[in-house]
């Protein structure tokens, strides 16, 4: 998982993501704060498990990653709550 090459503990990228997860809608342009949480990005740890993968498809897949949870997750829960 992509999302997850980033410092547990780093309370910013954490923070990115709620505030991201809570803004979301589906179709609505970009993700919100989507450059902050790229930015986190822990390659040689993810590229240390992944040989082949280039910096710029990490980045790709982070985000593809993100838009998937909350998409797939984060929204249908948010629904459900409604």
């Amino acid at each position: 998982m992509v999302l997850t090459t980033y410092s547990a503990n780093d309370k910013d990228v954490r923070d990115e993501l709620h505030s991201s997860a809570i803004q979301y809608m589906i179709g609505d342009g970009p993700i919100t704060n989507i450059g902050t949480i790229i930015e986190s990005k822990d390659y040689e740890c993810y590229k240390a498990v992944h040989p082949a993968v280039k910096p710029f498809k990490y980045a790709q897949a982070k985000k593809r990653e993100w838009r998937k949870i909350l998409g797939d997750k984060v929204v249908p829960l948010e629904d459900e709550l409604r």
